[in-house]
């Protein structure tokens, strides 16, 4: 039997059964992760070393777990606390044209137990959003074929899908970028560079039962 990570490991009393596509040494999932998330967080997309600079941003807009509207989260603040049966079987449409942004953010979730689809564009977003109808939506912005915005107007406008929020998790972080997410009717807004461990809460705190 292969060996099992110490995050499943504490978990595994809760659920009493392990996943068989955990069963790789905890060094390689621990591998993985830090070089996609080096990737995410220091990309020289983002100037290279001074990229460490730069500071995640993470905006809920409306209430969400008792937290007043708008709040800005800091670096490993807690959103919420979600049982990982409460996560079992929820699906999440993320969508990204970079690839190794989309690898890292099904790595993530997975592990978490959630079922991830993927997108590589605004219109394939919308497609497959309307085809699957997935618990949540992450969108990047700037992307070919249909940006971010126009892939969130079409889904706020298409009634089988208009109550599936949105988070944004983009490159452009300017306030009028956040404000025009908002307009759009985005649950949260995300900025690149982010935590992976930060989003996951954002998600967990939008898809966790009332």
């Amino acid at each position: 039997a292969g060996f099992e990570p110490a995050h499943l490991a504490r978990s595994r009393k809760a659920r009493r059964i392990l996943p068989p596509h955990f069963v790789r040494c905890p060094r390689q999932d621990s591998n993985l992760r830090t070089s996609l998330r080096r990737r995410v967080l220091y990309p020289l997309s983002y100037g290279g070393r001074s990229a460490t600079n730069l500071k995640p941003r993470v905006l809920l807009f409306g209430r969400v777990a008792n937290e007043p509207q708008g709040t800005a989260l800091s670096r490993g603040s807690a959103v919420c606390s979600v049982s990982i049966e409460s996560m079992a079987g929820k699906r999440i449409l993320a969508c990204d044209d970079d690839p190794l942004i989309l690898r890292l953010l099904q790595v993530n979730l997975e592990i978490e137990d959630y079922d991830v689809l993927l997108a590589h564009d605004g219109l394939e977003a919308c497609e497959i959003a309307e085809a699957e109808h997935p618990d949540l939506i992450l969108l990047d912005i700037m992307m070919p074929r249909m940006d971010g915005y126009e892939a969130c107007k079409r889904l706020k406008a298409t009634d089988s899908v208009k109550d599936i929020p949105v988070v944004f998790l983009s490159a452009k972080a300017q306030q009028e970028d956040i404000e025009e997410g908002t307009a759009l009717g985005a649950a949260a807004y995300i900025t690149k560079p982010f935590e992976p461990d930060q989003l996951v809460k954002v998600i967990e705190s939008l898809v966790s039962p009332a």
